[in-house]
């Protein structure tokens, strides 16, 4: 049987590069998004559908699932739509934001409910997904890969609006940093967890929040071949539950 992975958000950016990687590998992949089929993103013309045919395009078998992560009975029919196709789930990759614009503001801006949102959708119920999949029958320990973020790590030189951060989104990424370490030591040997900070990556998301204010970057493609190793390869087993920078694994594997 082909092995089944769900890539969250993966309609563009960095979900939709691993979706890639791992459809390269004949995999069947998932692909989530919490619009529907054919919306467009706010980022450009993509679709869940052309996501779809892209991995299939490389090799893989590919499955457009809407999903929305504030909403968990959206996670439990997401997850139902899928093992009726394919079975349990052998990868996961926690890559999606609950991204809510009114909360990305300085803290005398936030919008309060909107940060409720981002945090019961990025740390609750991502912890719930991540549940649910592990719950489900397979012969060999599930891949979690989980997408942090730097921005968990420190605060930013400048504010929100300026080429910074704001809080909330920092807040959001610094819990859901432990989830895999938590998840690696309750679960044992059926879980191969992992967090990774993607680095600066030239995503229409990061363009469309910081602008150009931020040097540098690398392509999507770059932390999906990480994510991807880590999701498959037993060399990854030495970083079990640990926090990786894709860029710096990147540059020691040699693809950077």
């Amino acid at each position: 049987m082909k092995p089944v992975a769900i890539v969250t958000g993966a309609r563009v950016g960095i979900g939709l590069a691993t979706a890639l990687a791992l459809g390269e590998l004949g995999m069947r992949v998932a692909i989530t998004s919490r619009s529907g089929p054919e919306d467009p993103t706010d980022h450009g013309t993509e679709t869940l559908t052309s996501a779809v045919a892209a991995v299939e395009a490389v090799g893989g078998e590919g499955m457009g699932v809407k999903l929305d992560l504030a909403d968990r009975s959206s996670i439990d029919a997401a997850l139902a739509a899928i093992e009726a196709r394919w079975g349990s789930v052998n990868i996961l990759v926690n890559n999606a934001l609950c991204d809510q614009p009114a909360a990305q503001a300085p803290i005398e801006d936030v919008d309060f409910g909107a940060f409720e949102t981002m945090m019961v959708g990025e740390v609750v119920n991502t912890a719930y997904l991540t549940r649910q999949v592990l719950s489900q029958p397979r012969s060999g320990p599930l891949s979690v890969v989980n997408v942090g973020s730097a921005a968990a790590d420190h605060v930013p030189p400048v504010p929100v609006g300026r080429g910074g951060w704001a809080y909330t989104y920092a807040a959001t990424k610094a819990a859901l940093h432990r989830l895999g370490g938590f998840l690696q030591l309750e679960y044992g040997d059926r879980v191969r967890a992992f967090t990774v900070n993607p680095g600066v990556v030239r995503t229409e998301r990061l363009i469309e929040r910081m602008g150009d204010l931020l040097p540098g970057g690398v392509a999507p493609a770059v932390p999906a071949r990480v994510i991807r190793w880590l999701a498959t390869d037993e060399a990854a087993d030495a970083h079990l539950g640990g926090y990786l920078h894709a860029q710096e694994v990147a540059k020691e594997q040699g693809w950077l």
